[in-house]
């Protein structure tokens, strides 16, 4: 038997890499595409007619917005995210939720909108729950709700330091977005829907035999708090609404 030549090493590689690229095309990208396609186009539909709609009325609907070009433009470009959503479920229907707003208002998209779709474009469902877990949580224990426009403050964590006159206080560093609120926390900051802020008080104290301080220094109170502007609150809102729809009934229909 003749050894196998690099030519025919060469050729099953090839025939490997074809079947596989045809393989991952067919049940990986098109099958996940198709069911982020199709999460979105219900919850579009839902958002820009009523749910006892006829199909009729429904396709006149969608005749009358989608001749508009500004309008078809919003939606090609909610679908253009839509398809590089990381979220299966909640970030599409958030996509459509934004989209129809939009296009039912014949308005062009505002920056806290185009912070919208980057932001359900980037978290993960698991993130989307988490997000709005947290900011319910908060405007909950608030004694009053932020106005609309307004970024809402929430203290992450505090800490008390103090040093001797010899020494130095530590270093205060960020708050970390990952370890305290979450890493959609961080991927909001980086997309401009949060920011956060550190507070500190300082005062001088002085020996104490009472109290076993044999020398005077510094105290310092430092608290983190994290800055939720009103864009964040709006992901939240449909992050919420997002996911009641979330089932698997279309991920039975791929």
């Amino acid at each position: 038997m003749e050894p196998i030549t690099s030519v025919a090493i060469g050729y099953a590689a090839d025939k490997l890499v074809s079947v596989a690229e045809s393989l991952v095309k067919t049940h990986v990208i098109e099958r996940w595409s198709r069911y982020r396609a199709q999460t979105f186009f219900e919850a579009f539909c839902t958002a820009i007619v009523d749910v006892s709609a006829t199909d009729d009325e429904l396709r006149e609907k969608l005749d009358e917005l989608m001749s508009d070009d500004a309008r078809s433009q919003v939606v090609f470009e909610a679908y253009r995210s839509v398809c590089l959503s990381k979220s299966r479920s909640i970030g599409p229907r958030v996509i459509a939720f934004l989209t129809a707003e939009i296009v039912l208002s014949g308005s062009a998209a505002s920056e806290d909108d185009e912070q919208i779709f980057s932001a359900a474009e980037a978290l993960s469902d698991n993130e989307f729950e988490e997000l709005h877990a947290f900011v319910h949580a908060e405007l909950e224990k608030a004694e009053s709700p932020p106005s609309s426009g307004a970024w809402f403050h929430v203290e992450i964590r505090k800490e008390t330091s103090s040093a001797s006159s010899s020494n130095a206080l530590p270093y205060v560093p960020p708050l970390d977005h990952a370890l305290y609120v979450g890493r959609w926390g961080a991927k909001l900051k980086q997309l401009g829907l949060l920011d956060d802020e550190v507070q500190e008080r300082s005062w001088r104290y002085g020996v104490d035999t009472e109290r076993h301080i044999d020398e005077g220094g510094i105290a310092r109170e430092v608290k983190w708090v994290l800055a939720i502007g009103p864009a964040a609150r709006r992901l939240a809102t449909f992050a919420q609404r997002a996911g009641k729809g979330t089932d698997r009934s279309a991920m039975d229909r791929v």
